[in-house]
């Protein structure tokens, strides 16, 4: 079974300061550790173009700016719209997923002509930021209500019945690192939209997660709730 649904990720990245775009009055944050859980090599290089606060943006009128920005530079870019926190308080930002902050560039020249208005740059040095990232999701069933990404096999989905709370899925999280089954793994919440309402998933990243491993970890986080030790 196929899954294509809009939806967003729900997790924590290292962030920091990047100083290599052009235009160097705005915030630019590159994710130091996009994924701090996982103990591996990461080639996916992950920007934030932060606005400035000031107005907020709704998130179809954001949906559409990308739109109309891929069609002008006729490529696809993997950009989406976003919320960070940054000095303990939320700010919109466009994510963008690069090999090189080189077309950042292009992209603010765009933005600017909309009259977007961006937070000025400051130097900052790594630290935790809650993120909410709005995107589009294509995922493959692989097992009894486990998913992976098609486009990124080494995502995995796990779809549980109730909407877990930041702190409960945190406990949860801290649970699984303790077990030697899921050594070197990443986790995040993921609520996808479907014809019911809003279904919710555990969001599993590893390269060594293989399917039998998500399903062990499936069976360990249903064990967690039914016992409720989190809920």
């Amino acid at each position: 079974m196929y899954k294509q649904a809009f939806g967003n990720i729900i997790k924590k990245e290292q962030l920091k300061s990047c100083e290599s775009l052009s235009h160097s009055e705005l915030m630019l944050l590159e994710a130091s550790k996009p994924f701090p859980g996982y103990d591996g090599q990461v080639s996916r290089k992950y920007y934030y173009l932060v606005l400035d606060g000031k107005k907020h943006l709704p998130l179809d009128a954001q949906i559409r700016l990308i739109q109309a920005i891929r069609i002008q530079l006729s490529v696809h870019i993997d950009i989406c719209a976003s919320e960070i926190t940054l000095y303990n308080k939320f700010y919109q930002a466009f994510r963008i997923c690069s090999g090189s902050p080189k077309i950042i560039d292009e992209l603010v020249s765009h933005f600017m002509i909309y009259g977007l208005k961006f937070y000025k740059h400051q130097h900052i040095k790594p630290f935790i930021s809650q993120i909410k990232v709005y995107k589009y999701f294509e995922l493959e069933e692989i097992g009894t209500k486990v998913f992976k990404s098609i486009n990124a096999p080494e995502f995995k989905y796990i779809q549980i019945s109730d909407k877990l709370e930041w702190e409960e899925f945190e406990l949860l999280v801290s649970s699984a690192n303790q077990n030697d089954l899921f050594p070197g793994c990443d986790f995040a919440l993921a609520s996808l939209y479907s014809k019911e309402g809003i279904d919710d998933y555990i969001r599993v990243f590893s390269d060594k997660c293989t399917s039998e491993k998500v399903e062990l970890f499936r069976e360990f986080i249903y064990e967690i709730l039914q016992k409720q030790l989190i809920k």
